[in-house]
C-alpha cells in the first residue's frame, strides 16, 4: 500500500511492505533506518512513534520515501 502525504512543507510517499501479521519491523526515511518507540493501546496492537526533529532532519528531498516494513 502506498500513499502520498505532506509533512510540513515536505512531500512524502509512504510505502508499506506487509509480509505477515502487521508487526512493525522497521521504518526507513530515504533509506535511513530510524529509531522508533512503541505506542501502547489496550485494545489492539498499535503503531510506533518517531521523534519529530529526526523526521524533519531526514526529509531532505523533493519527494521523500518513508518505508514501513511489517512482518
Amino acid at each position: 500500500m502506498n500513499f502520498s502525504y505532506k509533512i510540513g512543507d515536505k512531500k512524502a510517499i509512504f510505502i508499506y511492505e506487509v509480509k505477515g501479521n502487521n508487526e512493525i519491523q522497521e521504518v526507513l526515511i530515504n533509506g535511513i533506518k530510524v529509531e522508533t518507540s512503541s505506542l501502547e493501546n489496550l485494545y489492539r496492537e498499535s503503531g510506533v512513534k518517531i521523534n519529530r526533529n529526526k523526521v524533519n532532519n531526514l526529509l531532505t528531498k523533493d519527494e521523500n520515501i518513508i518505508r514501513i516494513k511489517l512482518v
